[in-house]
């Protein structure tokens, strides 16, 4: 096990999936764009020697009504390209997905594929390997660093970053963690004011101080996150960030604070959420697969 390394993705390099970097390989630049209002569809039409198209779901009318009230079938992601997830199998593989979920550190191009090819709309935080959000995003995507948006009968709520460091991007003393999760606490309770329930599922891309993660300086969790599970007790909080290898990788996976599951989906998970099932012996609530 301990020599044991992930086959890369056919076609792929380092923090990349492959395609762009065949295109471009080949003298070609890909674009990726949509035919919503605000795009640049027509213009890329024109200039196009090569076209690959599929269903796309528009951001603001992908509809959830058919969900069971109350659950969404959720894929998860974060921190690594999964074979299964960036090839021919995504489409049946991730049938009856709804929302997809990323917990950052994975190539943009990546998202955008597992966004167009699962026909599902996708929801983002940063990692500290991302970009910062004035240089780069995902095309189609929606970012939730710092928001609270709805998807069908369920409420998201997101925050990027990790601990700070090395002075890179989407890094945060835990200080300054603490005001954006004041800032996001304050957006929750106006919310609740007109009508909107509080969030069901977190998504950050650190974990909580204590739950799921390491000592190294840089894969210490955030006391802030503390505060917000107690104070708004969420159903699922979903991050990545600390890598799972070795022995005992599932147990590794998942912690608990009061109500709240907290869940590491590093590679991905497919669950349904939320979901409040007391699971049986041996069974981890929530799961379906993921490998």
């Amino acid at each position: 096990m301990g020599n044991w390394k992930r086959k890369p993705v056919p076609g792929s390099t380092e923090r990349e999936t492959g395609l762009r970097h065949w295109l471009e390989g080949e003298g070609h630049e890909l674009a990726t764009t949509t035919d919503r209002e605000d795009g640049d569809l027509e213009q890329n039409l024109a200039n196009a020697d090569i076209l690959i198209t599929t269903s796309f779901p528009r951001r603001r009318e992908y509809d959830l009504g058919h969900c069971e009230k109350g659950r969404v079938k959720i894929l998860a992601i974060s921190d690594v390209v999964e074979p299964v997830l960036y090839g021919a199998r995504i489409s049946s593989y991730a049938a009856g997905v709804e929302a997809i979920v990323s917990c950052g550190d994975l190539p943009f191009e990546y998202l955008e594929y597992v966004l167009t090819f699962s026909g599902a709309p996708l929801y983002y935080v940063r990692g500290n390997h991302d970009p910062a959000e004035e240089r780069k995003s995902p095309a189609g995507c929606m970012p939730l660093d710092g928001r609270v948006v709805d998807v069908g009968d369920l409420t998201l709520a997101g925050l990027s970053g990790s601990r700070l460091y090395s002075g890179g991007p989407n890094q945060y003393a835990e200080r300054a963690m603490r005001r954006r999760t004041r800032a996001l606490s304050r957006k929750i309770a106006f919310g609740s004011l007109r009508g909107r329930k509080r969030p069901d599922v977190f998504v950050t891309h650190a974990p909580p101080f204590g739950l799921g993660d390491a000592e190294d300086p840089a894969h210490v969790g955030f006391e802030a996150f503390l505060s917000l599970i107690d104070r708004h007790e969420p159903a699922l909080w979903l991050h990545g960030h600390v890598h799972l290898y070795g022995p005992n990788v599932e147990e590794r996976r998942i912690s608990e604070r009061g109500t709240t599951r907290v869940v590491n989906v590093y590679g991905h998970r497919v669950l349904d959420a939320p979901d409040t099932r007391i699971p049986a012996a041996g069974e981890v609530a929530g799961f379906e697969r993921g490998l």
